[in-house]
C-alpha cells in the first residue's frame, strides 16, 4: 500500500470523495480525487479532521537507490484499482517507507 494523506472532502457520494496527497521521492505533489473506500477505512465528511491518513494499493515495479544510498520504489497504481493521480499519472518514485508490504 502506497501510504498518502487525505487532505479535504469533495463531494458527496455513495462511498464520499475526497482528495488525496502524494509528496514523491523528489518533493513533488500528486494530487488523486477518489472514492473514500479506496483509500481508507474511514467515512470522510466535510467537518471531518484534515489531513488525514490514507493508502492505495500499488505495486512495486523497481527498488531504486538516491544519490546518497536511501532506499527508493518505483510503483505503479494503475493496478490493481486503476486509481491515477489528476494529472493521469500512475508511476511514482517514492521513499521506501511510504509502502508498506
Amino acid at each position: 500500500m502506497l501510504l498518502l494523506n487525505v487532505v479535504r472532502f469533495v463531494e458527496e457520494h455513495q462511498p464520499n470523495i475526497v482528495e488525496c496527497e502524494l509528496i514523491d521521492a523528489s518533493g513533488r505533489s500528486h494530487l488523486f480525487i477518489e472514492k473514500s473506500a479506496i483509500v481508507s477505512d474511514t467515512e470522510f465528511w466535510p467537518t471531518s479532521a484534515y489531513p488525514c491518513p490514507g493508502s492505495v494499493a500499488c505495486e512495486v515495479e523497481e527498488e531504486l537507490q538516491d544519490p546518497t544510498g536511501n532506499l527508493l520504489l518505483r510503483v505503479n497504481t494503475a493496478r490493481p484499482w486503476s486509481v491515477e493521480s489528476t494529472m493521469g499519472e500512475t508511476v511514482f518514485v517514492v521513499k521506501a517507507s511510504q509502502v508498506t508490504r
